[in-house]
């Protein structure tokens, strides 16, 4: 159970071995940031594994993702602690196992407030001012701020002609 989970420092390997008919073997990460968990057995032992919360929740599982009958798990998930079960497939294969843990920290390219709002840079009818961004975990937000002033140019009718564009594209 997770109460008696071994610790694996990321990125980092452990040997396992499921014993038993039945037997399951707990590990403990700790992620340090947002960013993109990946979790695999090698071996020949026919494996399932489990991404769990630290309350218990599975949230991520998978069963042939991996080299040969073993599982492979990428998710992306914020900073704490999870727990990597491992189980023979279908609760009956037994034998050993290399578990090898990683992650990747993603940095988030926009604020994800009012108040940590990119500022995008005012530009014109003739020349557009254009701003990319990135989803960088599933949950990411992206905030921008800009500010619309009059100029005493053609192009000071804009706020009198509700002509200002703001135009978003995603794929």
């Amino acid at each position: 159970n997770i109460t008696s989970a071994t610790p694996l420092t990321l990125p980092g390997t452990a040997a396992g071995s499921l014993e038993t008919i039945g037997d399951e073997d707990y590990f403990r990460v700790t992620v340090p940031s947002d960013g993109i968990l990946t979790v695999s057995t090698t071996g020949s032992t026919d494996t399932f594994g489990y991404l769990v919360t630290d309350l218990g929740r599975f949230f991520a599982s998978d069963d042939d993702s991996g080299s040969g009958t073993n599982f492979r798990i990428q998710n992306t998930v914020s900073s704490g602690t999870y727990y990597i079960l491992v189980r023979g497939f279908g609760g009956t294969s037994i034998g050993s196992y290399l578990l090898s843990a990683s992650f990747e920290g993603t940095s988030d390219d926009h604020g994800n407030t009012f108040t940590e709002a990119t500022q995008i840079t005012s530009g014109s009818v003739a020349s557009p001012s254009v701003t990319a961004g990135e989803f960088e975990a599933i949950d990411d937000v992206d905030f921008f701020r800009f500010t619309l002033s009059r100029s005493n140019d053609n192009e000071s009718n804009l706020l009198d002609s509700e002509a200002v564009t703001l135009t978003l594209n995603g794929g």
